[in-house]
């Protein structure tokens, strides 16, 4: 990875890291759809207006339309609602280290859909070192199936989408815009939520609050806008597997903010199981002797 590689990739890292406490923040106002309605309107209205100053080309193949779709849904719309849903059930740092287990979906369908992305040795024991994290995260109290229980698996499929999409991106969508692709996926997440309030009956309600919408304001522009222009920008530069790496720098900013802001409790099966996930990342970064 070059240089420039490396900031666009912590600087998405920083951006997601926050995402997370500020979920919780609006949570404290507004239901799941009405938060992540709210926030990619904001992040299409952006997204619109970079297309619109950059001018970039648009997608001839009817495939490439398709994969960014796909994208809207499963790397935006599904995967978010998600997130937020569970995290009404579990701590935005439990929340950002399970979602942090992208990797260990991508590296595998990578391998089997991708021919530059393979599987190596390193890249394997990585995965069953990240597997044994999520293991121990899971395992607080593994004879009740609660309301934590769903907010565990919530974000574990969340981190499954959000795999699944950036392999799709890397075959499909390699020649096309990363601002086309932010902008297309994020309205086409924004129309699916908005067909999906429909159907429940569940009207969009506005903040009152203050802190909620500055809450939403960073979701829209930062976490739905400028970091998602970056993050396709990094899966047609270094392959999906590597940008999904990103899913192991984030947690740090989440926990971070999650028990120095938001007064979440720390303990011991969180350091140990978040230790597993994040120390994966080195393995996954070695070459495997030739």
């Amino acid at each position: 990875m070059s240089a420039k590689s490396w900031l666009i990739f912590f600087l998405v890292a920083s951006m997601w890291g926050t995402g997370f406490m500020w979920n919780e923040f609006a949570l404290r106002e507004l239901q799941p759809m009405s938060i992540l309605l709210l926030r990619m309107g904001i992040g299409v209205g952006m997204l619109g207006t970079i297309v619109i100053a950059v001018r970039p080309p648009w997608p001839t193949r009817i495939s490439e339309w398709l994969a960014l779709a796909a994208m809207g849904i499963g790397n935006l719309g599904l995967p978010h609602f998600l997130i937020v849903w569970g995290q009404q059930h579990v701590d935005s740092a439990v929340a950002a280290v399970l979602v942090g287990s992208t990797p260990l979906f991508t590296v595998l369908l990578a391998h089997l859909l991708l021919r530059d992305d393979r599987l190596t040795g390193f890249r394997l024991a990585g995965a069953a070192m990240g597997f044994g994290g999520i293991v121990v995260l899971l395992s607080r109290d593994p004879t009740t199936f609660n309301g934590s229980t769903l907010g565990q698996l919530s974000q574990l499929a969340a981190a499954a989408s959000f795999g699944a999409s950036s392999v799709i991106a890397r075959r499909f969508l390699s020649g096309v815009s990363a601002h086309v692709q932010a902008f297309v996926a994020v309205g086409v997440a924004e129309l699916a939520l908005a067909a999906s309030a429909l159907v429940i009956g569940q009207p969009v309600a506005w903040p009152a609050l203050p802190m909620t919408w500055i809450a939403i304001l960073a979701l829209g522009l930062f976490v739905n806008g400028v970091s998602l222009t970056m993050f396709y920008h990094l899966l047609t530069t270094i392959g999906p597997s590597r940008t999904q790496m990103v899913s192991y720098a984030f947690p740090l900013v989440a926990v971070v903010l999650g028990v120095v802001v938001l007064r979440e409790p720390i303990s011991l099966q969180l350091i140990a199981g978040g230790g597993l996930i994040l120390a994966a990342v080195a393995l996954f970064n070695r070459r495997s002797p030739a």
